[in-house]
Formats: structure tokens, C-alpha cells, sequence
């Protein structure tokens, strides 16, 4: 069964299934299952279906298994254009804004990212620190 939702229904848990590349569905979502537990109803198990955008890693090259087409049609699923899209649409955000955000944390993440690859190696003896045992 490739549906994972249907599953959740064999371990008597309430299931949901949203467009993952919706943001505005998947908050909505969200807070219906908050709102399912705070009242006693139990846990909900949120499927949220999403089309791959991008390679799984840096060496995996999908043009060699996915047509053309196929690339161009994920591209439109892209979670975060669209709720650009959904916020300027409702003139939360104006597009030229998106991009100087866009710009100022793809820095943030770039700087992050060089701070961490300039940090020590991890120490063997480290490794169960900050582990919670009961």
C-alpha cells in the first residue's frame, strides 16, 4: 500500500493526508491535530506528500532517470516558491522583499555553514554526551 495514511487507521490512530508543497495546508493540518490531542482525542499521523525537487545527493545526477519534463513539472511543486506566490498574492509580501530575504538567509545559512566545517572533528570520547538515558 503506498498510501502511508491508510495505514495509520491499523494502529487506531486518526490519519490525515495534505500536499506537503502547501504550506498553508500543511499549518492547517497542524494545528487540527493539535487541537485533536489537546482534546483528548489522540495522535494524528500527518501524511504530507511532497514531489522530489531536487537530487537525492551532490552525486546523484537524476537526469539520467528523470525526463526533462519530468524535472520541469517538480520545479512548480517547489514548496517555497509557491508560499511566496500564496504571501505576495495576498499582498503580504512584496515580491522584491522575498528576494532580499531570500538573499539575506541564503548568507546566513553560507556563513553558518563555513563556521561549522571550520569546527574540531568530533572526539570518540564524546560520543554519549548529552545522551538521555532513562
Amino acid at each position: 500500500n503506498p498510501s502511508l495514511v491508510d495505514r495509520a487507521a491499523g494502529y487506531q490512530v486518526h490519519g490525515v493526508q495534505v500536499d506537503g508543497g502547501d504550506v498553508p495546508a500543511c499549518y492547517q493540518a497542524s494545528l487540527e491535530a493539535v487541537e485533536r490531542a489537546r482534546r483528548g482525542d489522540g495522535a494524528t499521523f500527518i501524511e504530507a506528500r511532497i514531489v522530489r525537487i531536487n537530487s537525492h545527493t551532490s552525486e546523484d545526477n537524476q537526469a539520467k532517470y528523470r525526463t526533462p519534463e519530468e524535472l520541469s513539472e517538480a520545479a512548480g511543486h517547489d514548496p517555497i516558491a509557491r508560499f511566496e506566490a500564496w504571501l505576495v498574492e495576498r499582498g503580504w509580501l512584496a515580491a522584491g522583499e522575498a528576494d532580499r530575504l531570500r538573499e539575506e538567509l541564503d548568507r546566513e545559512a553560507s556563513e553558518a555553514a563555513d563556521w561549522a566545517e571550520r569546527q574540531p572533528a568530533p572526539r570518540a570520547e564524546d560520543l554519549d554526551r548529552h545522551v538521555f538515558e532513562r
